[in-house]
């Protein structure tokens, strides 16, 4: 997204701002989620895989899973560099489900686990940012 023409703030003002507040105060974040049990097979193109439709949080609600609390910035790029999202490695209760076709709900969680080791190794042949 582009600046407003009148927006004079630096383009890394958010990166410098949150940089700011983990320094001076306490930033923590909440992770929730909503559980739902995988629906019997055949699962196919279930509900329950399209992201497009919030769950009903009455049958559904949001639970704290655990709290994080930042309180120092990580100045090495190497060690942040090293730090992945990789969707493939996670435990049997919350595996990606797999898609059998583009049009599947499933096709959005299916296709990240394809792209994801690639775009990592592409990102990891360019120069490092700048350092904060």
């Amino acid at each position: 997204m582009d600046a407003e023409a009148d927006d004079d703030r630096a383009p890394d003002f958010l990166r410098k701002d949150f940089i700011h507040r983990v320094r001076r105060s306490d930033v923590r974040y909440i992770l929730q989620a909503q559980l739902r049990d995988t629906p019997p097979p055949p699962v196919g193109n279930h509900e329950l895989f399209d992201p497009s439709q919030p769950w009903n949080e009455y049958w559904f609600p949001w639970v704290d899973m655990f709290e994080i609390r930042l309180n120092e910035v990580i100045d090495d790029q190497a060690a942040v560099s090293r730090l992945e999202m990789n969707p493939n490695r996670s435990p049997e209760c919350i595996r990606i489900p797999l898609a059998t076709s583009p049009d599947d709900y499933a096709s959005l969680g299916h296709a990240r686990a394809i792209v994801y080791p690639g775009a990592r190794a592409a990102r990891a042949a360019v120069p490092p940012p700048q350092n904060n």
